[in-house]
């Protein structure tokens, strides 16, 4: 069975003819168009289309140029605060890589509303159960700015490889598999890929080889009324990416530091109570140098300052996960 999602991306890039003049549908009176369900029935080749529906002919058009906005699924990454401190060139070098993908994020979104406002409307309709309109956008625009996508992440990848740390070659795998799925954007309205100069392959080879060196360190972490879920959980995640914690403290290892407090705020809401929720992580190399640090907090609000926490978690977790890299441990 093919799944919907690529069944209504054929739907969208399918070409048609069935035009009016200066491009305009031409719709018979009474009758619902085909192009409601069916965009693609009537959008010609150098076009990509979407319908919305709404209430009024205003929020419908509106609805449209939403459904073509999510062809290019951008999500803007939260943000953090990101120190580096260093004593050499790679170290800086580093730095400057850990920070270009954010930047890349930023401009790609401010990319696309630029484009979604040079959006087409040639066809509106109204029946018994709303409005409906027609939104497209020229396939060569999209894929002006899909390119510069590719282009961007590709920079990112290769700086990360050629810095070749076990946490920035994860990264780097991260951001590939974004990178793939704007590729199959690509194609779908250009009709060929985007080569890569550094491909999945040449990523987990390397990755192997970094990995195979052993890299012990120490990991001390406060936290209050989490009992230690934090600290486990990084734990993991440095495991995951090919660290050893030890406990031996005569050994004189790189350290991670870092701490989760929870500050009470104030709520004039009967039943319920907020609560800021504070992570910072730093990593110190064996001569005490902070290579690095990041940080993230997050306002919640529940009945108890568990269920703020809850409703929390996974937003700090998807953190540490994306952001672990920036610590600068190698």
């Amino acid at each position: 069975m093919v799944p919907i999602q690529h069944l209504l991306i054929l739907v969208l890039l399918m070409a048609c003819s069935h035009q009016g003049k200066k491009g305009h549908l031409e719709v018979k009176a009474g009758k619902r168009p085909v192009w409601v369900n069916e965009p693609g029935h009537y959008c010609r080749q150098e076009f990509i289309c979407a319908t919305g529906s709404a209430s009024s002919k205003m929020l419908a058009q509106a609805k449209a140029r939403e459904e073509l906005a999510k062809f290019f699924q951008v999500r803007i990454e939260s943000k953090m605060t990101h120190q580096v401190v260093h004593d050499g060139q790679d170290l800086e070098q580093a730095a400057k890589t850990n920070t270009v993908q954010e930047t890349y994020d930023l401009e790609f979104q401010e990319k696309v509303d630029s484009l979604l406002e040079g959006v087409e409307v040639p066809a509106n309709y109204q029946d018994g159960e709303g409005y409906y309109a027609l939104a497209r956008l020229r396939k060569k625009a999209i894929a002006s700015l899909l390119k510069s996508r590719l282009e961007n992440f590709d920079q990112s990848v290769k700086a990360l490889y050629l810095r070749g740390s076990r946490l920035g070659l994860n990264r780097a795998l991260r951001i590939w598999e974004k990178r793939q799925s704007v590729d199959e954007k690509f194609q779908l309205v250009r009709g060929i890929g985007f080569p890569a100069e550094i491909n999945r392959e040449k990523i987990l080879k390397k990755r192997a080889q970094v990995m195979a060196i052993p890299f012990s360190l120490h990991l001390e972490f406060k936290e209050l009324k989490t009992q230690g879920k934090w600290k486990r959980f990084i734990a993991k995640v440095l495991g995951q990416n090919g660290f050893q914690i030890s406990n031996d403290t005569k050994k004189n290892y790189h350290k991670v530091k870092g701490s989760f407090l929870v500050y009470p705020l104030h709520l004039n809401v009967k039943g319920f109570k907020r609560f800021r929720f504070s992570l910072a992580l730093k990593a110190i190399s064996p001569k005490g140098l902070i290579l690095g640090s990041i940080s993230h907090n997050e306002i919640a609000m529940g009945r108890n300052m568990i269920d703020a926490y809850e409703r929390s978690r996974a937003s700090f977790e998807s953190f540490i996960e994306e952001n672990i890299d920036q610590i600068n441990l190698e």
